[in-house]
């Protein structure tokens, strides 16, 4: 069965006509070196995805494809391998990158930072233009009684149940109920990330 390589010295594409070539030595047609015989469907590589930074891994077969980022699903085409391998020694991508909200060192593929829990993975303009009216919505309302312990927004709201046990024992002892009620808790809820607490 025929199968299609590439050569690691020119990058010249090559029709081999069997498969007994499959991992043996051949010579390219174009630059005339010898390389190891691999098809290209099995032969894989990893490359990053332009929005995200993800690693995305690839098969050389797959070259110029437009696909879908596992990640943020962005459209991307997968670049030439051979190319990819020539280049890499230039595009070194650091370990580390900070935080753009709280300016802590994160790994450079988290997606979620992992000091403030915000997420790193670039927004679309819709998804931007929906945070921004979220944020507008936000800063309207008025700052809560307490900071959410989650996100630390001041936009919360906070109030007392009273329910039925407590309205009888206002009623029973009129005025030992009316003090115990600043000591009632709070039901709390964040406007922001929507947590619900109680203190």
């Amino acid at each position: 069965m025929a199968f299609r390589t590439r050569c690691t010295e020119c990058g010249a594409t090559i029709d081999v006509p069997s498969s007994a070539y499959q991992g043996k030595s051949i010579n390219c047609t174009s630059c005339r070196k010898t390389f190891l015989a691999e098809s290209l469907s099995q032969r894989s590589f990893v490359f990053r995805c332009i929005s995200c930074k993800g690693q995305i891994s690839a098969t050389w077969e797959d070259a110029g494809r437009l696909v879908a980022c596992p990640r943020c699903a962005s459209s991307i085409t997968i670049p030439d391998p051979f190319t990819l391998e020539k280049n890499s020694s230039n595009d070194q991508v650091p370990e580390l990158k900070k935080c753009p909200h709280c300016s802590e060192k994160v790994l450079y593929d988290a997606i979620k930072c992992k000091h403030c829990g915000s997420s790193l993975i670039q927004k679309s303009p819709e998804d931007q233009h929906i945070a921004a009216s979220e944020q507008a919505r936000l800063s309207r309302l008025p700052d809560g009684k307490f900071d959410c312990p989650q996100c630390k927004s001041r936009k919360t709201q906070c109030e007392r149940p009273v329910g039925c046990a407590v309205l009888i024992i206002i009623f029973i002892s009129f005025g030992i109920g009316l003090i115990l009620i600043p000591f009632l808790p709070y039901s709390c809820r964040c406007n922001a990330c929507g947590f619900k607490w109680k203190t």
